[in-house]
């Protein structure tokens, strides 16, 4: 007998990249219904508008509904009574919220305080690698064998000027400015010759959104991306391709990303010796610093074969065109594959939760008894 995995789904959310969240949410509706072989069921819907309102739809015999009909036909609660209809649904939640509240650690904790099945790693990580400052100084700490640094220097968008020494060195050179912590490039820009109103006019842009920006030299090469997929019951990494990526422009920012043909993606060679530094630099990270199921890397490798990291994504897009999808693609897995392997690693990650839950408990009471005997 074939046992679904119960599944609710988690998309939306207040954030920038709330379009990118919904059009995820499409596209796995698109692949849950043309499975051949069923794999899940999906038995909530649960979607966050702009504003933070909250609808549930209840899937029962039901196809998986439109974007449109959870607004129509779903039932709205107040944010805060999320938590509550996750608990009770007694079903594993794939998340596919993004930017904040879906990438910074802010779900991620309320997933751990309360116990939740979910997709999610812990707070902790996921919160480090939704600061792009914090994140590169520990990926060139880690790997310092494989990866160049980058010398960029995060800035306080509304007091910059008193961070003028720490973008001396980069002024007059093409630099690339992009918010600390904002996901799907959004608010990446490139200028070909740093100056102080140019670093003006994004620091008042930024603001709005963002407490801190990061100032980067731009890297003349190519730009790659890897992506690392985990199965927890192998205990292994399961092969994916590394992408590169080409734009109409110089720099691969929001604009080109979700512009029609304003990219060209091909596959790397696998023998490619920068490339394999950034697979090695990336496994080593995703491993070091606790990371589940899947994550994709980024890097800009110079003329001279050089790498250099520029982020990682805890939680990548999951449209037909994003990157992590075509890897997927590439080796005959789709997101229905990526839940199950998400379900793996929870089961995975619980089990060494119960042992230290058991651990402490046992710690407690035998300072209990010790307290009594004092």
């Amino acid at each position: 007998i074939l046992i679904l995995l119960r599944v609710n789904l988690l998309c939306g959310g207040r954030s920038l990249e709330h379009a990118i969240s919904c059009g995820m949410y499409e596209f796995m509706r698109e692949c849950i219904k043309q499975n051949d072989v069923q794999k899940v069921t999906v038995c909530n819907v649960f979607f966050i508008d702009r504003q933070g309102k909250l609808f549930h739809f209840g899937i029962g015999d039901s196809s998986l509904p439109t974007l449109d009909e959870i607004r129509q036909r779903g039932t709205a609660f107040k944010l805060e009574k999320l938590t509550e209809l996750l608990a009770a649904s007694d079903a594993f939640t794939f998340s596919l919220l993004q930017g904040q509240d879906g990438e910074d650690g802010t779900i991620q904790g309320v997933a751990k305080f309360f116990r939740l099945p979910c997709n999610l790693s812990s707070p902790g990580v996921v919160g480090l690698a939704f600061d792009k400052h914090k994140q590169t100084l520990i990926a060139e700490a880690m790997c310092v064998d494989l990866l160049q640094p980058m010398h960029g220097v995060c800035i306080d968008a509304l007091q910059w000027h008193k961070q003028r020494a720490d973008l001396q060195p980069m002024l007059g050179r093409p630099c690339v400015l992009k918010p600390n912590m904002a996901g799907s490039s959004y608010g990446v820009q490139m200028c070909d010759a740093l100056t102080e109103s140019v670093i003006a006019e994004y620091a008042k842009a930024v603001s709005g959104y963002d407490d801190l920006f990061v100032v980067q030299p731009y890297i003349e090469g190519r730009e790659v991306t890897v992506g690392v997929l985990w199965s927890a019951e192998a205990d292994e990494f399961v092969e994916l391709p590394v992408i590169e990526i080409s734009t109409t422009s110089k720099l691969f920012d929001f604009a080109q990303k979700w512009s029609s043909g304003a990219l060209k993606l091909s596959f790397v060679n696998p023998l490619d010796g920068a490339c394999l530094k950034a697979e090695k630099a990336s496994r080593r990270l995703f491993r070091s610093l606790g990371m589940l199921t899947y994550a994709r890397f980024d890097y800009r490798i110079d003329n001279d074969g050089r790498v250099f990291f520029l982020e990682v994504n805890t939680s990548p897009g999951l449209m037909e065109s994003s990157l992590f999808s075509k890897m997927l693609h590439a080796n005959k897995l789709s997101v229905v594959d990526l839940i199950l392997l998400s379900y793996d690693a929870y089961r995975w990650q619980e089990s060494r939760e119960e042992k230290k839950r058991s651990t402490i408990a046992t710690l407690r009471g035998a300072g209990h008894q010790q307290h009594m005997t004092d």
